[in-house]
C-alpha cells in the first residue's frame, strides 16, 4: 500500500474472509471480553479484489470497534458484522460496534489524513482503509448506532 502497487485481485466470498478474520482475532476478542455476532447475507457473493487488502480493512475495523469499548462494562462489548447484497449488485460490509461512538461533528472527518480516537498515536488507518476501498472501486463511510456506538460501512462491487 505504501508502494503504491497495484491490488493482487483474485475471486474470493467475502463472508469466508470475515470468518477468517474474526478467528484469527479470537484470542483477542476472548481477552477483552467482546461478543462478537456475525449476520451473514443468504448465500455468498464473489468479489473480485485483493483479499489481502480487504483483510486489512476488515481486521482494522474490528481491532478498532473492540478498543472503542475498552471503557465499556464488560457485558455491553458488542460488536456486530454484517453482509448484504445490495440492489445495484454490491455487497455491503458494517461493523458496529456499542462504545461511545464518533463524536457528532467528527463523523464527516474520520477517513481524513491523521485524525485520531486515540490519546496517543496518529492513526492513519481511517485514510488507509478508504483509499483500499476505493481503490477496488467502492465506498466506506461512518455513522453514529442511534444504540450508542459507532458504524463503519463499505460496499464493494460484485464482479
Amino acid at each position: 500500500m505504501i508502494k503504491k502497487e497495484e491490488p493482487k485481485c483474485e475471486i474470493f466470498e467475502m463472508n469466508v474472509v470475515i470468518q477468517e478474520i474474526v478467528d484469527l482475532l479470537q484470542h483477542e476478542i476472548i481477552s477483552k471480553n467482546v461478543l462478537v455476532s456475525i449476520d451473514f447475507m443468504k448465500g455468498n457473493a464473489s468479489l473480485y479484489a485483493d483479499p489481502i487488502q480487504i483483510q486489512q480493512v476488515i481486521l482494522n475495523l474490528l481491532v478498532n470497534a473492540m478498543d472503542a469499548m475498552k471503557d465499556q462494562p464488560e457485558e455491553t462489548r458488542k460488536v456486530l458484522i454484517s453482509t448484504l447484497i445490495e440492489k445495484n449488485n454490491s455487497i455491503l460490509v458494517s461493523v458496529s460496534d456499542s462504545g461511545s461512538g464518533i463524536e457528532a461533528s467528527k463523523v464527516e472527518t474520520v477517513f481524513d489524513t491523521f485524525y485520531t480516537t486515540k490519546k496517543k498515536g496518529m492513526d492513519i488507518g481511517f485514510p488507509i482503509r478508504k483509499s483500499i476501498i476505493e481503490n477496488h472501486d467502492g465506498h466506506i463511510w461512518s455513522s453514529n448506532n442511534p444504540k450508542g456506538g459507532a458504524v463503519f460501512t463499505f460496499t464493494l462491487p460484485i464482479r
